[in-house]
């Protein structure tokens, strides 16, 4: 601010509050979003953890089951376990891929190439140790049993030889029998229990074998003997050979399943605790990270918070002083201008902003109420003097009622002079008189008659709401029965009082009086000779009683409806006799009464009158019923016009 002189608007104010109030929640969104976007970060890290560590179980699981398949097959030589093992490796190289896929981490890379590596070696030396195990069979269940039979065939021929010829040879004979069972008997138990005893034992056997066919060669010169001693000796060759080879089988067989399978499986064994430890280790950082961003966030947001709240209240301070407090005084200063009061002293009148100008304009409301006040005083004589001149006029209105009233009265006995002299002219000198006389006379007494009417009607007139009748019980339905009692209506009129009969409390007599004027008004004026109707109908509303009487005459156009209502007016057929005073009178009471009454027509649709009555007692009680006809019925169905 550059002094009192150039303060900033209010506008200005409330805008710079505004403007600071938008940033901070924009700092607070923009914080809060970049810690929601690191926790979704990390969740969703912490996420693929997860589903690496479910697959890395699934991996070890595999694994657990390879090492128990591929140990069932190096024990028990089952093919299936074999198939199985082998199967299950290549779906861990598969899955392998798979989660080298998913994750990011270069550790965890290295440690699964390291692993399918030893997955493939592995699945090489299994292979390996199957073709040494097959070896081995073939070794010691197909080519030394072959062997030592045909041994054993060798001897038995030289057994049945040696007893033919009787050489004397039994006992090396008994004992070539014996070593050669025993040799096959100890490599038998080499392959069953390897141990190394057992095969010098049985090479010893063979040994022993060997030696006693060659004893048996010096002891003897048959050629057959001879002869079948080297075939033995060459069988026992064979036989030594094929023991020999199924020795080291069995020892390379060993070796791989002892020594090369077992690295083997403990060696993916290992890569796969590795890699699960990884895995573990891993999510838990994640989580720790989780935490640690949720921590910070949680702290930021706080913090934010605090700065919004420390800053809306710094605000809210600021403006309480600067806005909130004159716009309170102003807003006093103008509850009690608007009151019609006036103030001594206005405050903010030396600001110069919106509050200054409200000031301003709260001088003038004052300076205007000041006046307003001095017009009220003025207004309020006129007012005096104004009440003075309604009861003068109303003096001098009821003046005329009464001067009307005396009129009609007292006018009536000179005109039934006249009619009576008339009518005593008319009899005694009625034969002497000439033809234009007697007309003058016939037209005197005429007129006599209708200046009559005439004063009967301003006579009524005079007389509308100048009776103050008791109020009673008014049935609708009697009232209307009793209207139709006195009227002469003409054949073909139809006079119904619609349903439902109201029971209230009323003055009965300007009642009756409005409903017979209007009755008789629509019987006057229905053109008809037959089909002629004439409906009242009345209904309770709250305090007030709605009339409406239509009937089906010549109607009235629509220029002429306020005209009916005055004095002497007659705008329809000039041939139904009447003085114009029917509906005046009709007005008169009604409005007396503070009802209202209005027509609604058209010319050649009939006319509907309807009116307001006032109720004296609220309670009433609705008689339903059938619409009462009252009158002669029509003759038929025919329709006139007015």
């Amino acid at each position: 601010m550059l002094g009192d002189n150039h303060q900033p608007s209010l506008r200005r104010r409330i805008y710079r509050t505004c403007v600071g109030l938008v940033a901070l929640c924009v700092l607070s969104t923009a914080i809060g979003w970049i810690g929601q976007t690191k926790l979704i970060k990390f969740f969703a890290v912490y996420e693929r953890s997860e589903q690496t560590l479910s697959k890395v179980g699934e991996l070890d699981r595999n694994v657990q089951e390879l090492k128990a398949r591929s140990e069932k097959y190096l024990s028990t030589g089952n093919k299936s376990q074999l198939t199985t093992a082998l199967g299950l490796q290549r779906s861990l190289l598969s899955q392998i891929d798979n989660v080298n896929q998913q994750t990011n981490a270069t550790g965890l890379h290295q440690t699964l190439s390291e692993m399918k590596q030893s997955l493939i070696m592995f699945a090489d030396q299994l292979k390996h140790a199957s073709q040494e195990r097959d070896l081995r069979t073939r070794l010691v269940f197909d080519d030394l049993p072959s062997q030592y039979d045909s041994v054993e065939q060798s001897i038995n021929q030289l057994i049945l030889l040696a007893s033919e010829e009787a050489t004397g040879l039994d006992a090396e004979l008994v004992e070539l029998v014996q070593s050669h069972a025993s040799s096959y008997q100890s490599l038998q138990k080499y392959f069953i229990e390897p141990d190394y005893i057992a095969f010098r034992d049985a090479m010893d056997g063979i040994a022993t074998s060997r030696s006693l066919v060659e004893t048996i060669e010096e002891k003897n010169d048959s050629a057959a003997v001879l002869e079948l001693c080297a075939l033995l000796k060459k069988k026992l060759v064979d036989f030594k050979s094929s023991g020999t080879r199924a020795f080291q089988a069995t020892r390379g067989y060993m070796y791989y399943s002892n020594v090369v399978m077992s690295g083997e499986i403990s060696e993916f064994v290992h890569f796969s605790d590795k890699v699960k430890r990884f895995v573990e280790s891993n999510r838990e950082l994640n989580r720790q990270r989780r935490t640690n961003a949720t921590t910070q966030s949680r702290w930021f947001g706080l913090l934010a918070s605090l700065a919004a709240l420390a800053f809306a209240i710094w605000m809210a301070a600021r403006l309480s002083y600067r806005i909130v407090v004159p716009i309170s005084r102003i807003t006093e200063t103008f509850r009690k201008l608007g009151m019609g009061q006036t103030v001594d002293e206005i405050p903010a009148l030396d600001q110069d902003d919106e509050i200054g100008r409200m000031a301003r304009a709260a001088r003038i409301f004052n300076e205007k109420n000041l006046e307003t006040r001095e017009l009220l005083h003025r207004s309020q004589r006129l007012s005096d003097e104004l009440a003075d001149k309604a009861k003068a006029l109303e003096l001098t209105n009821q003046e005329l009622d009464n001067f009307a009233y005396i009129a009609s009265h007292d006018l009536k006995s000179p005109l039934r002079g006249i009619n009576h002299l008339a009518q005593w002219v008319q009899e005694d000198c009625g034969d002497q008189l000439p033809e234009e006389s007697q007309l003058h006379l016939q037209q005197m007494q005429e007129r006599v008659i209708k200046m009559e009417m005439l004063l009967n009607e301003l006579l009524e007139y005079s007389r509308a709401g100048r009776i103050d009748a008791i109020p009673e019980v008014v049935d609708t339905h009697q009232i209307v029965h009793s209207i139709v009692s006195l009227i002469e209506v003409p054949r073909g009129i139809r006079i119904e009082a619609m349903p439902p009969s109201v029971e209230f409390y009323t003055s009965k007599t300007p009642l009756n009086q409005v409903l017979l004027n209007l009755i008789t008004n629509g019987v006057k004026y229905i053109d008809r000779e037959s089909g002629g109707e004439i409906k009242v109908r009345a209904d309770r509303v709250g305090d007030w009683m709605h009339f409406e009487v239509s009937d089906n005459g010549p109607g009235i156009e629509p220029k002429f409806h306020k005209k009916v209502f005055e004095m002497y007016q007659r705008v329809t057929n000039a041939k139904v006799e009447g003085t114009g005073m029917g509906l005046a009178i009709v007005k008169k009471q009604v409005e007396r009464l503070g009802g209202e009454i209005s027509l609604k027509s058209k010319l050649g649709q009939g006319a509907v009158f309807s009116f307001t009555w006032p109720c004296s007692n609220p309670a009433d009680v609705e008689i339903p019923g059938s619409a009462d006809a009252i009158g002669p019925e029509p003759t038929d169905s025919s329709h006139g016009q007015r």
